[in-house]
């Protein structure tokens, strides 16, 4: 029995020892002989969501030796230089990441010095990036109701309230100069009046969300809608 408990207790020993020495070769590459101190990096990073593509942010390393930032995504087979053409931390490095498929991305941040020493990695999960199948899921504003003045060509447009993560609908019309006109309707604006359009011209609507609070892209319906106006 003695001997048995020895046995448990050397194989527990040797696997805590292998378990170590992975979690050592992973940053052995950072801190070779566990005494050096390589580029630094700053931890906290933001995105903003675009159209099949992401713009990561975050704020410069004061590190002096940091020359260049590289993004990695897919298991690290693509990747992004940005040079680091800053040490001030009140300066923002930006990396715009495109060809992005619509889906979650993990991005990995090092920092590198002239000789190629990278800092520990800084990762940023569960990034959403947003594209055709999203966009095809996006309604235009409903109209509850349109009243046309004949009087003086006034037509007022009622909306009922607007999807969440709608940010205005625009309207689009042939003006009475033969120009064509376009004007933005808040989502948090219930109606508007349009005075100038063309006799017989219909009034165009699409509607434009952000699929989050903080963007680079906005998303539109893939298609108008249209009023016609009896005049």
């Amino acid at each position: 029995m003695k001997n048995f408990k020895k046995y448990i207790f050397l194989s527990l020993i040797s696997l805590l020892t292998v378990i170590s020495c992975q979690k050592w070769d992973e940053y052995k590459d950072v801190i070779p002989n566990g005494n050096k101190v390589y580029p630094g990096i700053d931890t906290a990073i933001i995105y903003q969501a675009g159209y099949n593509r992401a713009l990561l942010a975050w704020k410069a390393s004061p590190d002096q030796r940091v020359a260049r930032y590289t993004v990695y995504w897919n298991n690290k087979m693509d990747s992004l230089v940005v040079n680091a053409v800053s040490h001030n931390p009140k300066d923002t490095v930006k990396a715009l990441v495109g060809n992005l498929s619509e889906g979650f991305f993990t991005f990995i941040i090092h920092s590198f010095d002239a000789h190629g020493q990278k800092s520990v990695p800084v990762e940023k999960n569960n990034i959403r990036i947003y594209g055709p199948i999203y966009q095809k899921s996006l309604l235009n504003r409903d109209v509850k109701e349109v009243h046309y003045n004949a009087d003086n060509k006034e037509i007022t447009i009622n909306f009922n309230p607007a999807d969440e993560g709608n940010a205005y609908t625009q309207l689009s019309y042939i003006t009475l100069n033969n120009n064509t006109s376009r004007v933005n309707v808040p989502a948090d604006q219930e109606s508007i009046v349009i005075n100038d359009r063309k006799k017989g011209a219909k009034i165009y609507y699409q509607s434009f969300y952000k699929p989050t609070a903080v963007v680079i892209d906005l998303f539109g319906t893939v298609a108008k809608d249209s009023i016609v106006i009896t005049d």
